[in-house]
This record gives C-alpha cells, structure tokens and sequence, in this order.
C-alpha cells in the first residue's frame, strides 16, 4: 500500500510545486542576484522536510519501507520534472528561459533531500493521556 501512495504524494508534491513555480516563479527564481538564489536553495531544507515527513508519520512507515518510499516518492518527481524542464518556456513562460538552469539545480537538490530524509531519526510518537 504505501508504495502506491509514496508514487501518489510524490505526484501531488509535484502538481503543487509546478503550479507555485509557474505562479510566483518569476519573484523566487532571480538569476542577477546570487544571495537570492542561496537562500532559495537554503528553504528547500525545510521545503523537502513538509513534504516527506507527514508521509512517513501518515503511513506508519520505519527502517526500509521509508527508504523505499523515499525513493519511489522523488522517482516519479524526477520523471515528471524531467518533461517539464525539457519544455521549461512552455510550462514557465513567466521565468526567463536562462532560469530553468537554475529551477533545474533546485529541484535535484529537494529531491536528494527528499531521498536524505529516509534516514532521520524516526518521531517518537506522542503519549496520550
């Protein structure tokens, strides 16, 4: 069960960050201005982190079913990512084409801290009185 919904919250992670990106693309993504872009890289941290977390919690998965969750969860982001930044000016025609380069680097970079997330420590779960 969790290998299908792992391929269902990556597809949903996926749907919300295109349509972010093609929303506010153009304010996040800023080519001429490096700090910027450091700090966009900087809240992926804790971007990738919401987004894998509760799927982890959600699905009650530990040891390998989270790795194997991370990985079928940042495969289907790759694949779909993989389409889009081929088309990168048809899917983001309000961002400059010389930023897909840099949407590009960003979303590796969430995936391999989606991937990195299978190893936390896994929550203790909360005590109920």
């Amino acid at each position: 069960m969790y290998k299908l919904a792992a391929l269902v919250w990556g597809t949903l992670m996926w749907s919300a960050t295109t349509i972010l990106l093609q929303a506010a693309g153009h304010w996040w993504v800023r080519v001429d201005q490096t700090p910027w872009i450091l700090g966009w890289f900087a809240a992926a941290i804790p971007y990738a982190h919401v987004w894998t977390m509760p799927m982890y919690d959600y699905l009650e998965l530990h040891g390998r079913s989270r790795m194997e969750a991370a990985v079928r969860f940042a495969w289907i982001n790759l694949l779909l990512n993989s389409v889009t930044l081929l088309r990168f000016e048809a899917w983001f025609p309000n961002m400059p084409p010389q930023s897909g380069i840099y949407v590009g680097a960003w979303l590796m970079w969430v995936h391999a801290l989606g991937l990195a997330s299978a190893w936390l420590p896994e929550r203790k779960p909360a005590r109920r009185s």
